[in-house]
């Protein structure tokens, strides 16, 4: 039945105001994108990942957000939150602990309000659990919790993420400790997904993308 939401454990139907295409869920909240562009929330606000005053919405609520035009998409992590604008500005709410908002102070992780981390015009955005990315003009950006050979380190600004030998980046996956990105590689005329993960899988250290760029051993052909 269109124009409604449906939750599992315990099934339950929410019936919505408007249509909506697009939906995001993050640790404990979730957002909705409704055709016309507005944003609903539900969940949990703690981090103000919601943009609004209350610490629980028990039903989708339109955010009152100071956004200049609609949102056609939007992604969540752990507690925070990206909005894509009509316009491909990149729109950041939450948690800024690990600069996941994509904006330069730790003192904003407490601050409610919504950022704009400098980008070109985005496409895409997507959120693993305490870093974000977008697509923009077919290269990957990505900040927040990040790796390098020793130890997590903090990127409170957005930073290009190089695929070697694949110039265009179409989309981008975030995991809690690895990147995917689809490129097109013109290796035998097929499109491949190169990944690359940012742990060592044994509890160690993370390892592997200081540099943040991926390998051309990790591109994987897909099937046609």
């Amino acid at each position: 039945d269109m124009g409604k939401v449906l939750s599992l454990g315990p099934l339950k139907v929410v019936p919505m105001p408007e249509l909506i295409r697009h939906v995001a869920c993050g640790g404990r909240h979730a957002v909705l994108v409704s055709r016309s562009g507005v944003v609903f929330g539900l969940g949990s606000n703690d981090k103000v990942q919601l943009g609004v005053g209350q610490s629980m919405l028990s039903q989708p609520s339109v955010l009152a957000l100071d956004l200049d035009g609609p949102v056609v998409s939007a992604a969540a992590g752990e507690d925070h939150t990206l909005l894509l604008l009509a316009s491909g500005v990149v729109a950041t709410l939450g948690s800024n602990a690990f600069g996941q908002l994509g904006v330069s102070s730790f003192l904003l992780a407490t601050q409610a309000g919504v950022f704009f981390p400098v980008l070109p015009r985005a496409s895409s955005v997507c959120c693993g659990s305490f870093r974000s990315a977008c697509i923009c003009e077919g290269n990957a950006y990505v900040w927040g919790r990040l790796a390098s050979a020793n130890m997590m380190e903090h990127s409170f600004a957005p930073q290009m993420l190089h695929v070697e030998d694949c110039p265009t980046v179409f989309d981008i996956a975030v995991g809690s400790t690895h990147f995917a990105v689809l490129t097109h590689a013109k290796l035998n005329n097929q499109i491949r997904v190169a990944a690359e993960s940012i742990s060592n899988g044994s509890g160690g250290p993370p390892i592997g993308v200081s540099h943040l760029s991926l390998s051309p051993r990790s591109l994987l052909p897909v099937q046609n």
